[in-house]
């Protein structure tokens, strides 16, 4: 009789022992095991052609449509030749960017005066405070060549800072920050010319904000349209606390006025979207089909992405064709959202974002990564342009004030004196006004489509789904 083998022994060799027994097993039944693989190879198989199929068609139907589909195709010309370091200060063709550059290098602060701004930035210091004003009587007059050259340079029509547009998610974009700073100095100048009594200074910065907010909104991101909205919010919570505060002369109200009525919303919005889905989206699903290393794709749709590469490039390749198609249809409808009238625009992006959370993982999980910030970048938009309206419908009651010494009962008195008035982009009705003492208060009901009586929304953040508010601009004065 055989004796066991030693504890030991069966032990080390237990795994091997599974292994031939799973083989055996496996032997014996190949024929069912050969032909599920089969068929499981054969759906795989169709299923790749199937989705590969259908997003070929998305693509020409794409194309047919006359939409942008390379990176050359969404780059101004400047854009392609800076990106490509073809392009020179020297060059016949003026680039606002250099400008800016140059300003950013001739920013002078002590070490006092950047603890003080670092309170400025984060709002611990806000307008009107003794604080903010000290502050910009030491920064101001050592300064000047940094706020020369920033009017300089938004004076320049085009504008491309050297940016590596084909490098996908590795692209940064640190004159972003710096552009946002600089319009935070400029609105901090424009309240000190406004307590010095200087109202027509004041509104000269702010033309130069909205000016550099357009530089911002050239680039086909939608982080560069977000900037631009962020600088368009400086210049008009200056503009209001100019007119509250001082006498701006009507030629620099005219002036201000004829620039908010020419500020284009629609076409750099529609631009930022094509951007995104040629140099972000349509890159990430390049990267993910072939071999590479680019730790920048982590940084937006975050790290779980990269284990994703290996199976999309075998079993999960008609996923990831699923994934394509459907951030390819979801970009088409955003691109169109753009062009639409607020009122239609606003139920047509509850029904994208319905419609894409109502898709099942496999359809979706790729292209909810890729598309998290487009519902907050139209609110943005829409508020912003809401904004500017208000703001051209103040200057109007201004001007009107120093024609007639006193502000009209109503808008429908404004347009008989011939203002063309913008409606509320939200409703496309007239916006709401009325006095308010000396003064007055003009806003825009907001998304939610309700008359709140002009309450402005309370700090310290607003919030895309809050209700209860309005957008309004008053002036007490």
């Amino acid at each position: 009789m055989d004796q066991p083998s030693p504890l030991w022994k069966r032990t080390l060799t237990a795994p091997w022992r599974a292994v031939a027994w799973c083989g055996r097993g496996l032997w014996r039944r190949k024929r069912p095991i050969l032909a599920a693989l089969t068929i499981l190879v054969c759906l795989h198989l169709a299923a790749t052609i199937i989705t590969g199929v259908a997003l070929r068609r998305e693509y020409a139907r794409l194309r047919k449509a006359g939409e942008p589909l390379t990176g050359d195709q969404v780059l101004t010309t400047l854009q392609q030749r800076v990106a490509s370091m073809e392009f020179h200060p020297s060059a016949d063709q003026p680039n606002a960017a250099w400008v800016y550059e140059h300003a950013f290098q001739e920013l002078r602060l002590s070490e006092a005066g950047k603890r003080c701004w670092e309170e400025v930035a984060r709002g611990d210091v806000r307008a009107g405070d003794p604080r903010r004003l000290r502050f910009a009587r030491s920064m101001v007059p050592a300064n000047r060549r940094y706020f020369s050259l920033l009017e300089e340079g938004s004076r320049i029509r085009d504008c491309a800072f050297p940016v590596n547009w084909y490098s996908g998610a590795a692209a940064l974009f640190p004159h972003l920050a710096r552009m946002r700073e600089a319009a935070r100095f400029l609105a901090l100048r424009a309240e000190l010319a406004t307590a010095d009594g200087d109202a027509d200074a004041a509104l000269g910065d702010c033309a130069t904000i909205l000016r550099m907010a357009e530089h911002a909104k050239s680039e086909p991101t939608i982080i560069g349209q977000l900037v631009g909205y962020a600088l368009q919010g400086f210049a008009l919570t200056t503009l209001e606390h100019v007119l509250a505060n001082a006498e701006p002369q009507a030629p620099a109200c005219t002036r201000l006025s004829a620039q908010l009525e020419h500020t284009d919303q629609i076409g750099p919005s529609v631009r930022a979207m094509q951007g995104e889905r040629v140099l972000f989206g349509r890159w990430a699903f390049d990267y993910l089909r072939h071999k590479g290393k680019d730790p920048g794709l982590a940084e937006v749709v975050g790290k779980q992405v990269l284990w994703l590469r290996i199976p999309a490039r075998t079993v999960g390749r008609p996923v990831l064709n699923v994934n394509e198609l459907t951030y390819l249809r979801s970009l088409t409808g955003w691109t169109d959202v753009m062009r639409l009238p607020f009122p239609e625009a606003l139920q047509r992006e509850k029904s994208l974002q319905q419609d894409m959370d109502a898709l099942p993982a496999y359809r979706a999980v790729l292209a909810r990564m890729l598309t998290p910030a487009f519902a907050r970048f139209t609110w943005s938009r829409n508020r912003t342009t809401a904004m500017i309206g208000a703001a051209e419908i103040a200057l109007a009651l201004r001007l009107y004030r120093v024609a007639h010494g006193t502000y009209p009962d109503s808008l429908s008195a404004l347009e008989n004196a011939g203002w063309r008035l913008p409606n509320d982009p939200f409703t496309e009705q007239p916006y709401r006004y009325r006095r308010q003492g000396a003064g007055f208060l003009v806003y825009s009901v907001g998304p939610d489509l309700t008359d709140d009586g002009g309450k402005a929304h309370q700090p310290p953040v607003m919030k895309q789904e809050d209700k209860g508010y309005d957008f309004p601009l008053s002036c007490p004065r």
